[in-house]
């Protein structure tokens, strides 16, 4: 072969390739975005799942907040801002408030002969909340903004005894 032969050969192979290159598909800008967007899509629904999760954590959380206490022993003392005290078992507890069953709750007695009360700690009754004339229920909801602080009583303490009883004679 001549060199102007080769020449010609060398040019037709080199229009042979690039027809052939011009019939390759040549990824896009669009192409790429496509397949970028195909390529995330499993995170973002990854990143879904992952808000969902936390959400719903989140109103279970709040859900159960209003927990069931489980005090050291089975009954209470609740001190209120007023002054008042409460006796009886707490059964549930939250931020906004506590709920008291199975109430007690001490009267000092009136000294019907020298008309005042007696500072004897002998004239101190233990009264069960329901047996007031306007017969309230034995349950009671009290604001905790309202609740100084609970104490557990032993069960040997004079309030648990008397109580104890009381609960011994309705039976």
């Amino acid at each position: 072969m001549s060199g102007i032969q080769k020449s010609v050969s060398n040019s037709n192979s080199a229009e042979t390739i690039r027809r052939q290159m011009s019939t390759i598909d040549r990824p896009t800008s669009e192409g790429i975005k496509e397949n970028n967007l195909k390529q995330r899509k499993p995170w973002g629904l990854v990143g879904l799942i992952i808000i969902l999760i936390v959400i719903i954590l989140g109103l279970v959380f709040m859900l159960v907040k209003d927990r069931i206490v489980n005090y050291s022993s089975e009954w209470q003392a609740v001190f209120l801002s007023d002054g008042d005290v409460y006796f009886g078992k707490v059964i549930k507890i939250n931020e906004q408030e506590l709920i008291l069953q199975n109430i007690y709750y001490l009267k000092e007695r009136q000294n019907l002969q020298g008309g005042g009360a007696s500072a004897n700690v002998g004239d101190i009754s233990l009264i069960k909340l329901g047996d007031e004339k306007h017969g309230p229920t034995d349950e009671m909801q009290i604001n905790r903004d309202k609740v100084m602080y609970v104490e557990s009583l032993k069960e040997d303490s004079r309030v648990v005894e008397a109580i104890l009883k009381h609960e011994n004679k309705k039976n």
